[in-house]
């Protein structure tokens, strides 16, 4: 037969050991969902951003196109002094940039997606003036939509899955 005082040392040891652990186990959950929760939601605002700056690129790039023919010399020099148009390029530009600092340089299809906005880039500045950039600049948005769209299912995916 097993003596009572072990029996209750035994408990007593027991109800020790819980009150301790629990609140340790249940501070380190707390600290792992709070931290799975801030890089949701900063995951969340970064697909929200980066879904903007790419519908404001392609909107930027769709409407610089036909403007071109008017602000470039044939050597690529600006013609235009007009502010609001020199305006409108420098955003074309910092929307560029801004996209590429959201990007990550070792994902394959970051890389892909700023290449694809590099070539549009270049194809804006670099074309003959008498080309019509209008199909060129409309292919160039399909596929930035199409490359964004599979990084921002990726990412929406990690956000349902709390990551």
């Amino acid at each position: 037969m097993i003596s009572p005082i072990a029996v209750a040392f035994v408990t007593a040891c027991t109800a020790l050991v819980s009150s301790v652990v629990a609140p340790m186990i249940t501070m380190r959950m707390g600290r792992a969902q709070i931290r799975a929760s801030v890089i949701s939601n900063n995951r969340q605002r970064w697909i929200e951003t980066l879904r903007d700056l790419i519908a404001a690129f392609c909107a930027q790039v769709t409407t610089a196109a036909p403007m071109r023919r008017t602000l470039l010399d044939a050597n690529g020099g600006i013609l235009v002094t007009d502010p609001d148009i020199l305006n409108r390029l420098q955003e074309i530009m910092k929307t560029f940039t801004m996209i590429r600092l959201m990007t990550n340089p070792l994902e394959a299809d970051h890389q892909e997606l700023i290449m694809v906005l590099t070539k549009t880039m270049t194809t804006l500045r670099t074309a003959p003036l008498d080309e019509d950039l209008d199909p060129s600049v409309r292919q160039a948005v399909e596929e930035v939509v199409q490359k964004s769209q599979i990084i921002l299912k990726r990412e929406w995916s990690r956000v349902k899955a709390g990551e």
